[in-house]
């Protein structure tokens, strides 16, 4: 993501036991990288936005090894994506029975709602989800 104080936030994905989100940062339009850091989010694949206050906002897929039942997450960064409070953690989504959940993507609208999509594996059928929610100040 690319943020209005133009620094680049990379959100990846790993396979450790916990799959943790890590993080890195450009302030130099990606010719020099931060070192890769570990934030306190669970889940994968992680998507980020910037909100119309500021914020960042990483959202994500509940699978099994990080909540049962599955679902869809959302987290916030209040310092230009440097660290992520676990403790703004929201579930939008917590009622899947398939680990199979994620790859979301969220638009904020004029409104200041959020629109949030994803995609769901229900045992080999496989469906695009959406959810509109009130994001909170």
């Amino acid at each position: 993501m690319r943020t209005k104080t133009e620094r680049l936030v990379v959100g990846l994905r790993n396979h450790d036991p916990d799959q943790a989100i890590w993080m890195t940062i450009s302030n130099d339009n990606g010719k020099k990288w931060e070192p890769v850091w570990k934030t306190d989010v669970i889940g994968h694949p992680v998507d980020l936005v910037q909100l119309s206050d500021g914020r960042h906002m990483a959202s994500y897929g509940l699978r099994e090894v990080h909540a049962k039942p599955r679902g869809v997450g959302v987290c916030f960064s209040n310092d230009d994506g440097k660290t992520w409070d676990i403790k703004t953690e929201k579930q939008l989504r917590n009622d899947f029975i398939n680990f199979d959940v994620g790859y979301s993507e969220s638009l904020e609208l004029t409104d200041g709602k959020m629109f949030t999509v994803y995609y769901y594996n229900l045992f080999g059928k496989y469906f695009l989800g959406g959810i509109f929610w009130q994001l909170e100040k």
